[in-house]
């Protein structure tokens, strides 16, 4: 499982016809993700003091698209495209 992280007002803002990150992808080739054990990192680095954030948990095998592990000193999972609906198991506040 990994994860993508994201305030209120964005996550709202990228749902189009069943599929989530248009708008995300206009800016980016990829959608930034991470896996479990980063999660507080990043809630810590980007996320710090922002209003209501969502943490989308999203199933590697139903995505339709690819899934790279990049970054220069730790790998991040970037998804290369828009998520369906169906491959995201579960979202939190």
């Amino acid at each position: 499982m990994i994860f993508h992280i994201q305030e209120r007002a964005g996550y709202d803002r990228n749902w189009r016809r069943e599929r989530y990150g248009y708008e995300l992808l206009a800016d980016n080739p990829f959608i930034h993700c991470c896996t479990e054990n980063q999660i507080d990192e990043i809630l810590t680095k980007f996320y710090s003091g922002a209003g209501e954030v969502i943490i989308m948990k999203i199933d590697e095998s139903r995505l339709t698209t690819e899934v790279r592990y990049e970054g220069k000193r730790e790998l991040y999972p970037h998804i290369y495209g828009e998520i369906t609906r169906d491959a995201i198991v579960e979202t939190t506040v």
